[in-house]
């Protein structure tokens, strides 16, 4: 076992979130609206289209060129970073994206609010079958809580961890 210390450059912030296609194709996200790209096993890195006011929180490379980033909303790109589109906004963030095939995906998403000392937290919860044209879901889901985590082993069930309660998501 070896491995190899990299600095990247001008990172700026906390890095959340790193997916790879295969050995070679690989992206980071980063909390200041920052994704870095490399097409070579990590050796070099570049920033590929910095996004304002996003706020990335998760990644996931779903093919080979077909990219989901979160943060104020969903973006995708179909050329491994080189343009993207937003193709879904909310009100809550979306912290995690999963999508299990090019058209199967979920987001989830929690927020605090409230005034005083004791806000009221929330997590939210969205699917498509379409590839991100139609989502449904609920942006209030108050057992959930502030949401943690999700694991999904096939399209139609998944588990998402929100404070101290796990919720099964069975899709039909």
């Amino acid at each position: 076992l070896t491995w190899v210390e990299t600095q990247l450059p001008n990172v700026g912030a906390a890095m959340l979130d790193v997916a790879f296609s295969d050995k070679n194709n690989g992206m980071i996200a980063t909390i200041k609206n920052k994704i870095f790209r490399t097409v070579d096993g990590g050796i070099n890195w570049d920033v590929v289209e910095p996004f304002q006011n996003n706020n990335i929180r998760s990644l996931q490379i779903v093919n080979s060129g077909f990219v989901i980033v979160s943060g104020e909303g969903l973006k995708r790109t179909s050329d491994f970073g080189n343009t993207w589109q937003t193709f879904y906004t909310t009100t809550v963030p979306i912290s995690q994206v999963h999508f299990q095939t090019n058209e199967i995906g979920y987001a989830f998403g929690s927020s605090i609010y409230g005034p005083g000392e004791f806000p009221s937290s929330f997590g939210s919860l969205f699917y498509t079958t379409d590839g991100g044209k139609n989502w449904i879901g609920n942006e209030k889901i108050h057992e959930l809580g502030v949401f943690q985590e999700a694991h999904f082993p096939n399209p139609n069930l998944g588990f998402a961890l929100g404070n101290d309660i796990i919720v099964r998501i069975k899709r039909f």
